[in-house]
């Protein structure tokens, strides 16, 4: 199964579906990770410093975002009902190529959708 951009009006699915996520930061910076209620919130869940993963349980549906220490995004996701593994920036440390907003290069704001057993690479 491959992984596909949705749009930021994407509907939630009912969140009492629980899974979990294992985010992986695959980039040289520390990461910081929101999670996106709605309505433009963003609750912090802290920071993802480079090379360490962590599990993160959430509700499918649940969309969130990681960000630099500049405050720019590099990756949307959302969280499916099975778990999965999300690789956030893999692509652009390799290739040294600078990720814009979305982490897409090109400049092109997508929200990822995280599929069970597989990871993004971000």
């Amino acid at each position: 199964m491959s992984v596909k951009p949705i749009p930021s009006d994407h509907p939630k699915w009912p969140s009492h579906a629980k899974t979990g996520l294992l985010l992986v930061n695959g980039t040289g910076a520390p990461l910081e990770l929101f999670y996106l209620p709605g309505r433009g919130e963003r609750r912090s869940y802290g920071t993802l410093e480079p090379g360490v993963s962590r599990w993160q349980g959430t509700f499918a549906g649940h969309r969130w975002v990681a960000v630099d220490d500049g405050g720019k995004e590099v990756v949307r996701f959302t969280a499916e009902r099975e778990a999965g593994i999300v690789v956030l920036g893999a692509e652009a440390a390799a290739s040294g190529e600078p990720r814009p907003a979305g982490g897409e290069p090109g400049g092109q704001e997508q929200q990822k959708k995280v599929a069970p057993s597989h990871s993004i690479q971000a």
